[in-house]
């Protein structure tokens, strides 16, 4: 009899490290994975502050973008209100280059307190 093989888990995560918003102008930091069963996918994430207010967006692309990569993003902390962060991802991947299927990317949380 042949093993049994786990079904190949469609989807994509995200994760932040809990920080300081500093003063000025910074660089800070997510990662994303995606999981597919093709090469034809795309990624569309948002940060979004305690406001709801989106602070940064990204738009990752399989014919571009790895499908495991960490990325930098730029906040200023006159701008920003420090507290709980979500990333919000939105993960489709292609069979047929017209017809896209959605995957689960659950939202991650982190904060940027004050110093």
């Amino acid at each position: 009899m042949e093993a049994s093989r786990e079904a190949e888990v469609i989807g994509g995560n995200t994760a932040a490290n809990d920080g300081t918003l500093r003063k000025g102008c910074r660089r800070y930091h997510y990662a994303y994975v995606v999981r597919v069963p093709t090469d034809d996918w795309s990624l569309e994430v948002s940060i979004v502050d305690r406001r709801g207010l989106a602070v940064a967006s990204f738009a990752h692309i399989s014919t571009v973008d790895p499908d495991t990569a960490t990325v930098s993003y730029r906040l200023c902390r006159a701008a920003t209100v420090p507290g709980k962060f979500r990333i919000k991802g939105t993960l489709n991947w292609y069979d047929d280059p017209s017809v896209p299927i959605p995957a689960y990317v659950p939202v991650t949380r982190f904060r940027l307190a004050r110093p």
